[in-house]
């Protein structure tokens, strides 16, 4: 019985810390936000900004809220015309409901703690909602159906331990059987009879264009000017983890000093 309950605590927070991206590339992406955004940097707390990027999964446990499926499937997908690093955003499959989202829950999470932002805890209400946002677009959370444990951990897996190593050149694969949701009842969406067998890609360039859609759409929100730029993060020294490591070295040094002037 023991041994039982120690292997389902053992499976809970395992689902915990797969569910969506996982935490260093939450943090990664946080952190770099705060980094080159000065705006957005005067303004934060650093440290309550990186607490809310990953508490909808540390603190939250919430495990509902982390997909967005673009929209229904009206018609037999032409596989051979899906465009690397688009898994979710074919034009015909938009065409169906003009683009606008079916269920897309995460996207609504950002909207309502955004909101939450201009009221109180601001840093860390940002943080969620960025938490919420990059969600949306983790690329196995735009279908459904797919293998768990056979597409769903290995490709979020492989993101983060890219970003740990530090290198800029990369791409990850994974082959997956995807569906998409053809009816929704109530808040619930079926998935359609029809699967897809494709290789889910990803790569060390789309993690960069996500940080710049998230940062963009963060100043629009909090109407900030937006003057961002990412272009140091695709040059040819390391990044990830040693990054992340040397900007709390500095973030301490900055707070040390301030609290040294009193």
């Amino acid at each position: 019985m023991k041994k039982i309950l120690v292997m389902l605590i053992f499976l809970f927070f395992l689902l915990q810390n797969s569910f969506a991206w996982n935490f260093a590339t939450h943090e990664f992406i946080c952190e770099q936000i705060y980094q080159t955004n000065k705006e957005l940097n005067k303004i934060l707390d650093h440290d309550q900004f990186l607490r809310g990027c990953n508490a909808p999964d540390t603190e939250f446990n919430d495990q509902q809220n982390h997909h967005c499926y673009v929209a229904r499937q009206c018609h037999v997908i032409d596989t051979s015309k899906i465009k690397p690093n688009s898994l979710a955003y074919f034009s015909d499959i938009e065409d169906c409901v003009e683009g606008s989202y079916f269920d897309c829950p995460a996207m609504e999470k950002f909207e309502e703690y955004i909101e939450k932002a201009s009221e109180n805890n601001f840093s860390f209400y940002v943080g969620v909602s960025t938490h919420y946002f990059t969600d949306a677009h983790v690329p196995v959370h735009q279908t459904m159906g797919e293998d768990y444990w056979k597409c769903h951990i290995p490709f979020e897996k492989k993101i983060d331990d890219n970003l740990k190593s530090g290198k800029r050149s990369w791409t990850v694969s994974v082959k997956c059987e995807v569906y998409f949701p053809c009816e929704k009842v109530k808040k619930v969406s079926r998935k359609c009879d029809k699967g897809y067998n494709v290789d889910v890609i990803y790569s060390y360039k789309n993690i960069v264009e996500l940080i710049e859609k998230t940062d963009k759409t963060l100043s629009k929100k909090l109407d900030l000017s937006y003057e961002s730029d990412y272009s140091h993060l695709l040059g040819r020294r390391s990044t990830g983890f040693f990054t992340l490591i040397a900007s709390r070295i500095v973030n301490f040094f900055r707070i040390l000093i301030d609290f040294i002037k009193g």
